[in-house]
């Protein structure tokens, strides 16, 4: 794969023929002003050693080394490799509720788009820890695998919304489940994070919390939302926004269960965690997992492509030497020449 992380600069090609331009106008005027000073062979005889051809040179030079330092600068990228990783770190599973209460906006921009805030900003806390991402309202399902390539998981993160699961509700105990499953290492400490409004159809959430506590995986939960809640908005088939309504022609209110995931927590030996503060979410959540028992951590990541701006760089200076110590000495010495043949 080939990228240029600064196109912008490829703007300053247009330096090129712009020099060009004013060259050939400058030789013209040269040439009209040395007209005027005296006849053209008796100017020939006077300049008997040229360096016209020399000038050409050194303006050709002059152009290509431009060329290569704006390729310098714009920095081509390319040689992507597979390198293998080893640190030490924990296991982190990401367990998002994407139900339809999680469209109300009584947290902004809604309860949705803060939880996958406060999960891009826990990602990048993470230093070698493995993570893995799990969605679910209905039933569960896996997002993300466990992997230490952090671009990636938020790049999956951005994706998430609440049609990727057509059945609906709210299944902690299936999200539980399935997220503690989905550890390998038998030897790295494990936390599983909830992120959810606790709102639970399923009514089974303790009994699979003390499932994680079994299987040695710390639970942390964390409230999206607010106690006092707030109508659910969605956008219909037609494009067009709507407010959830009951049977009864009454708006839903969906509100904050606290209680529900304070229980989740405490079976499973974790925290509970209100979602009122992301910055102060982030600093409890990552103080929790550098408590936690660190595991070595082997993994396959794809490095970030390589920058080729050296080469081009080299290139530049090279000739820029040769202009130097070698074009510019030899026009030197020609007029050098010039003058004691003259004086001969």
């Amino acid at each position: 794969m080939f990228t240029i992380e600064k196109p912008l600069y490829f703007l300053l090609l247009l330096l090129i023929p712009l020099f060009v331009v004013v060259r050939h106008y400058y030789l013209n005027w040269q040439r009209k002003k040395q007209l005027e000073f005296g006849n053209p062979i008796a100017l020939q005889k006077i300049v008997k050693f040229t360096t016209v051809n020399h000038e050409q040179i050194r303006f050709i030079l002059f152009l290509t080394i431009l060329f290569f330092s704006i390729l310098a600068l714009v920095n081509p990228k390319f040689g992507a490799e597979k390198n293998s990783i080893t640190a030490q770190g924990v296991e982190v599973v990401f367990a998002l509720d994407v139900s339809k209460s999680m469209l109300c906006k009584d947290v902004s921009p809604n309860r949705l788009e803060r939880a996958k805030q406060i999960i891009s900003q826990l990602v990048d806390q993470l230093d070698a820890e493995r993570m893995g991402m799990v969605a679910y309202a209905g039933n569960a399902y896996p997002v993300l695998p466990m992997t230490t390539d952090y671009a990636l998981a938020k790049m999956y993160l951005q994706t998430i919304n609440t049609d990727l699961i057509s059945s609906q509700g709210t299944a902690i105990n299936t999200a539980l489940k399935t997220g503690v499953d989905f550890f390998d290492n038998p030897n790295a400490g494990k936390v599983l994070i909830l992120l959810s409004d606790g709102e639970d159809h399923e009514e089974a959430a303790e009994k699979a919390a003390i499932y994680a506590k079994d299987k040695e995986v710390k639970v942390l939960t964390i409230g999206i939302g607010t106690p006092q809640g707030g109508p659910i908005y969605f956008i219909d088939e037609y494009g067009e926004p709507q407010v959830k309504k009951d049977k009864e022609g009454k708006e839903v209110v969906t509100k904050l269960q606290e209680t529900v995931l304070e229980n989740i927590a405490k079976n499973a030996s974790g925290s509970y965690i209100y979602a009122n503060q992301t910055d102060e979410v982030v600093a409890l959540v990552k103080k929790e997992i550098q408590s936690m028992k660190k595991a070595t951590v082997k993994s396959q990541q794809v490095a970030q492509q390589k920058s080729q701006f050296q080469w081009f760089l080299g290139v530049a200076l090279v000739l820029f030497l040769l202009d130097v110590f070698f074009i510019e000495n030899k026009l030197f010495s020609f007029t050098q020449r010039n003058k004691r043949e003259k004086n001969e």
